[in-house]
């Protein structure tokens, strides 16, 4: 395959799909990595091509085996590390998307992000090499908002997919977001700030987990911006 100028690692989730157009459209990697979602991230990433008219190019990478080292909640410890990796197979500007809210999460934070550069660069004998991320600067409201405000259609965004617990919803025939997982959650608080309602099995603001949530925001555990458009989500939805 011929070497790309740059890819954008693809997931089919909200950011990803966002950052596509943000960065006018590159090429994008998507990893089969088997996880306990890739299966809905596939069928929407079929339908997210589909919408664009085939302008959103994924190319599908396999035997990927992270699913092995998967844990209960969802995550993949360093991740961003191996495709960020595999990817300089296909080009030397790739674009990693991390926004405001995860910065405080071990592989996506500024360290980690400066080391990748300068690890990969070194390993690979290339200073051309570059993992950069768009919207470190912006959390995922910041993010849906100006996809809105740039005339991109809301419905189209719906097709995305963040749930780490998904659902069937045998009286509909198809997959439902549990509503209960903390990306449904993030997911909420950016769509639901934004004025774009979506259906989940439980109703991301009653779920489990936002009591904890509630309490680690009084106890300062996160950082101020994403504290602050939390609570007014919860807020405007009469949750507190």
């Amino acid at each position: 395959m011929k070497r790309l100028n740059e890819v954008l690692l693809f997931s089919g989730g909200l950011d990803s799909f966002i950052a596509w157009h943000y960065l006018k459209k590159p090429a994008c990697l998507y990893f089969v990595l088997n996880h306990r979602y890739s299966f809905v991230e596939r069928e929407r990433i079929n339908v997210l091509c589909k919408e664009t008219k085939d302008e959103l190019r994924v190319i599908e990478i396999y035997n990927i085996k992270l699913e092995k080292i998967e844990e209960d909640n969802g995550n993949i410890p360093l991740r961003n590390l191996y495709l960020a990796a595999y990817a300089t197979n296909y080009a030397d500007n790739i674009h990693l998307v991390v926004q405001q809210g995860e910065k405080t999460m071990p592989d996506r934070s500024f360290e980690f992000l400066n080391l990748l550069n300068r690890t990969l660069r070194a390993g690979l004998g290339s200073s051309r090499i570059r993992v950069d991320t768009p919207f470190f600067n912006r959390t995922k409201t910041d993010m849906v908002r100006w996809y809105i405000d740039e005339g991109y259609d809301a419905d189209i965004l719906k097709n995305t997919w963040s749930c780490y617990e998904p659902l069937s919803d045998s009286s509909l025939d198809e997959i439902v977001p549990c509503g209960e997982c903390s990306a449904c959650f993030r997911r909420w608080v950016a769509m639901f700030l934004n004025k774009i309602e979506e259906r989940y099995v439980v109703s991301p603001p009653e779920g489990r987990l936002v009591d904890g949530y509630i309490q680690a925001m009084r106890n300062g555990e996160y950082d101020s911006i994403r504290t602050k458009q939390t609570m007014m989500a919860l807020r405007k939805y009469g949750r507190l």
